[in-house]
């Protein structure tokens, strides 16, 4: 009905806190004026207000059941990181070592708490762990204590490979496992981001402004 097509759209202007609603302008100002000067502004307000649509049916199709409700911009924001990877696959982001590390530990203490998973999974799981964190100090390199604070060139590829594969982990294993509980709309993450690439696609593109970035 329209009622609940409203209800779904106006969540995403909706956040459980000042952090939640400050972590998504964060990333939204770090990929949303690229992608805007690349679409310009009335198909980059389509590009997100669609990603944030279609990620958050995706939730309410797999949890809908759910006595939670799902606010936020994440899947919008999450439409909005797919469409610079797809206009950017090789760019460069300088990003903390700090908070790729952060990121990677966080990986692996969802891992750790993972019963539900077997031997096999587990294991290629922690490869990829390790192999993630074997990159990142590379990266670093002899720089290290600086680059974990004034960041480090990763390509954009990593960076939202390993923001994805986090979603995707921890979104298959609400599905598997029922007693984790739904706090973070991981589904609404996947649906987001997948939409964003596809319309990245689909839309008109500025390639003067695409070959000056």
């Amino acid at each position: 009905t329209a009622h609940n097509v409203l209800t779904v759209t106006s969540s995403m202007f909706l956040h459980v806190s000042v952090v939640h609603l400050a972590g998504n302008l964060w990333f939204l100002y770090v990929f949303g004026d690229a992608v805007e000067d690349a679409f310009g502004p009335w198909w980059f307000l389509a590009l997100y207000l669609l990603s944030g649509f279609f990620g958050d049916m995706t939730f309410v199709w797999l949890h809908g059941d759910e006595p939670v409700p799902a606010v936020g911009a994440s899947a919008a924001i999450s439409g909005v990181m797919a469409a610079s990877l797809v206009l950017w696959p090789r760019a460069r982001l300088r990003v903390p070592g700090a908070l790729l590390i952060g990121f990677l530990l966080m990986l692996l203490n969802d891992l750790l708490q993972s019963a539900s998973l077997d031997g096999r999974w587990r294991a290629f799981l922690l490869t990829g762990f390790g192999i993630g964190l074997a990159a990142v100090v590379i990266e670093l390199g002899q720089g290290f204590v600086g680059g974990m604070v004034r960041g480090v060139r990763i390509p954009a590829w990593f960076v939202l490979g390993m923001y994805l594969g986090l979603q995707v982990f921890n979104g298959v294993l609400v599905l598997i496992n029922p007693l984790v509980a739904i706090s973070v709309g991981w589904w609404a993450h996947i649906g987001g981001f997948a939409a964003g690439a596809a319309i990245a696609v689909a839309f008109p593109k500025h390639p003067v402004l695409l070959a000056e970035r």
